[in-house]
């Protein structure tokens, strides 16, 4: 029981003596890089963006952290720091309260948004395309518009069926002799029409032609 419970104790005192009351939420960041590291492995690049915006947001909290929880000590005990931002939010935000509490706050508070920004991968020139889209989501503005661009989007080709007429297939006519007329003008024939523009000659009917004239005097002349 013993070892049981030193563990925890060791855990809890190394991590909420580091970063105070900002522990509570490094689960919930942790959480976020995992599930991204694992949905995601191939983007290392965004995964490492994810995590530098996590360690940036957790630096500006306990800093933060250390002004809102009355900028505690070390004389005070390690009890006045784990209320507050632990040693890092003391490292961090005490110099700067040096000069004025109002000074960490600003810059911490900058740190923080600009944090925020990286993890969500948003440009300042986007920042206020990006609220206005968050307004009309929440508003639901934006599920009004996409109805409404669906609505209109719906054939309406009936009204205009009477408009453009298909026009009739021309009916074409089959002849017995000669070209159809709808036939290409520009075509001057076909392969193979040489044979059908002049007549058939055949040279060996000349000779028995002559020949059977030739018999038919001999006959009428037996002298």
């Amino acid at each position: 029981m013993g070892l049981q419970r030193l563990v925890p104790d060791v855990v809890y005192s190394i991590v909420n003596g580091t970063f105070g009351w900002v522990s509570l939420l490094l689960p919930l960041m942790l959480f976020v890089c995992a599930f991204r590291l694992f949905r995601q492995p191939w983007d290392s690049r965004g995964n490492n963006r994810v995590g530098i915006g996590f360690l940036i947001m957790t630096f500006a909290g306990t800093g933060l952290a250390h002004i809102i929880g009355g900028q505690p000590t070390v004389a005070d005990g390690f009890d006045g720091l784990r209320r507050a931002g632990g040693m890092l939010g003391f490292l961090a935000a005490s110099p700067l309260a040096a000069i004025h509490p109002a000074v960490p706050v600003m810059v911490y508070g900058a740190l923080a948004f600009v944090s925020l920004l990286i993890v969500t991968a948003t440009p300042f020139g986007a920042i206020p395309r990006r609220i206005r889209g968050a307004y009309e989501h929440l508003m639901g503005v934006d599920l009004v518009d996409g109805g409404a661009q669906h609505d209109d989007s719906h054939d309406r080709s009936y009204l205009y069926e009477n408009e453009a007429a298909v026009e009739p297939k021309k009916k074409r006519r089959k002849r017995f002799f000669g070209k159809d007329h709808d036939d290409d003008p520009t075509l001057e024939g076909y392969v193979g029409d040489e044979a059908f523009e002049h007549a058939i000659v055949d040279d060996d009917a000349l000779p028995r032609r002559a020949a059977r004239r030739a018999a038919g005097r001999a006959q009428a002349d037996p002298g």
